[in-house]
């Protein structure tokens, strides 16, 4: 699908380059006017696709020189003077990111620097390419209780809740809340009923929720993932019927634009062996089971039939291989601490990997029943868990996964780890404790939920972690801080 294109009007970003003496003559000015922006005016109506509150958005721009590739960045607050200062005669890549509460939005184009005056418009992408790390935090009652299932708030970047009518969302008893971007830079967000079935709710890219916008889910039926495709900008969900079964059939459905209109999701494929994950790319839909047996992706490949005046949707199976038998635990256990126990908590694909989280907990077997020198020197409550990256090629009807890298589990080994079998905090500064769902992605990074706990053997008791890790996908760096105040992941500690 071709990404559309929108060359601003009214709304513009004019890049105005102006040479002075105050630079020597050696350099131009280049300020990014909004012209005709305001607090009251959208570059878009909201029902096509909108762009934010230009006003109200951060932006950053990266000028790329073309001969050398030296880049010249700059972070302008909002309410800032939209300006950056680039050497007159060079020619450069402008690209630009702007954001506001929780989307994000990109653009570029080319300019060579001349004397006096520039105006340069900028082409920026109609769907929103990323969004900022968004907080939850699920409430479990003591004693946990039978469905309807838990409930969860979720949290802007800035830390405000978003809420639905009733002040809560809620989710299924094992999984984390289910939410995705839209393409308008705001999120989808399921709320499950129990008996009485679902609905799908909207907030907007500032981060407010509109009670008055939601789509109910046949009865008796449960949301169990949202996923947004980054390169076309639609957003995939999977529900099936009651609690999650290992044979109870789900179905995958895709969210068109008519879908406000009060339209059930147009459904894209049937499932019959009860996976839930999925993350799609490019209408290529990867799904996965959260056990670790066994192990697999699935792929399937999204076709659109425009013939009639209702568009309709089929997939078709996609092959997977790989340079080896592919189950990537069975690939992990011989070198890292991979048991039974271990879950695959989400997954994320871009145009060239395949990003999936695991978590595990001490002193389980690995599969198959055997022991592991690291494992049975862990104590039964310390956490560790990774990202596990994998490369991936579509070859027409076949693609193949090749096994991968892992980050975030440091370097175990039976005699890093003490007497007491619990990690040392020095280890965790570095690794995760428990990644539980990839929370935000910006195109550079992904963001995700990090849901820590010392054992409880500790003395003295120890606070809870709640932590946000950041993923660097250029250097593959791995970066930790804590979550913003009221955002404590899923055991609501």
């Amino acid at each position: 699908m071709k990404i559309k294109r929108l060359l601003f009007t009214l709304l513009s970003f004019l890049f105005l380059i102006t040479a002075c003496d105050f630079f020597n003559g050696e350099e131009g000015l280049v300020v990014l006017k909004l012209a005709g922006a305001s607090r009251q005016t959208r570059s878009l109506d909201s029902l096509n696709g909108n762009l934010p509150y230009l006003s109200d958005c951060e932006f950053k721009i990266i000028a790329i020189n073309k001969s050398s590739g030296e880049k010249i960045e700059k972070d302008i607050d909002a309410g800032s003077a939209k300006a950056i200062s680039l050497p007159i005669g060079e020619s450069f890549i402008i690209k630009i990111k702007i954001n506001n509460e929780i989307g994000i939005w990109s653009g570029e184009t080319e300019h060579t620097v001349s004397s006096g005056t520039n105006e340069v418009n900028v082409k920026i992408k109609r769907n929103a390419c990323g969004f900022r790390p968004i907080g939850f935090t699920v409430d479990i009652p003591s004693p946990p209780p039978p469905p309807p299932p838990q409930q969860y708030t979720l949290y802007t970047p800035s830390g405000n809740p978003i809420v639905d009518a009733s002040g809560v969302l809620t989710t299924n008893p094992t999984y984390a809340p289910m939410f995705c971007p839209n393409n308008k830079g705001g999120l989808y967000m399921a709320k499950n009923t129990g008996g009485s079935g679902a609905a799908i709710y909207i907030a907007s890219s500032e981060g407010n929720f509109d009670p008055s916008i939601s789509v109910p889910i046949t009865s008796n039926n449960q949301v169990y993932d949202l996923a947004y495709d980054y390169k076309t900008g639609e957003t995939y969900l999977v529900w099936g019927n009651g609690v999650p079964a290992g044979s109870t059939p789900r179905s995958i459905r895709i969210i068109t634009k008519d879908y406000l209109g009060n339209l059930s999701p147009d459904e894209v494929k049937t499932i019959s062996n009860g996976k839930s994950l999925i993350s799609v790319y490019n209408n290529i839909i990867f799904f996965s089971s959260e056990a670790i047996s066994p192990g697999s992706i699935e792929c399937y490949k999204v076709q659109k039939d425009t013939s009639s005046s209702t568009p309709t949707y089929s997939t078709s199976d996609i092959s997977v291989t790989t340079n080896t038998s592919f189950n990537f635990i069975g690939s992990l256990k011989d070198s890292y601490p991979i048991s039974t126990n271990a879950k695959v908590e989400d997954v994320f694909v871009n145009d060239k990997y395949v990003y999936i989280l695991l978590s595990d907990i001490g002193q389980e077997s690995l599969p198959g029943g055997s022991s592991h020198p690291i494992l049975t020197k862990l104590n039964a409550e310390a956490m560790f868990g990774c990202i596990l990256k994998m490369s991936y090629k579509l070859n027409g009807g076949n693609i193949e996964i090749n096994n991968g890298q892992v980050f975030g589990l440091g370097s175990l080994s039976p005699s890093s780890i003490p007497s007491n079998g619990i990690l040392l905090e020095s280890y965790y500064a570095n690794n995760f404790y428990k990644p539980i769902k990839f929370i935000g992605f910006d195109g550079d990074n992904l963001y995700i939920a990090d849901d820590g706990a010392r054992p409880s053997t500790v003395t003295p008791p120890a606070s809870p972690v709640n932590r946000i890790a950041t993923f660097n996908l250029a250097d593959e760096s791995l970066s930790f801080k804590t979550a913003p105040a009221g955002v404590k992941w899923g055991d609501g500690l």
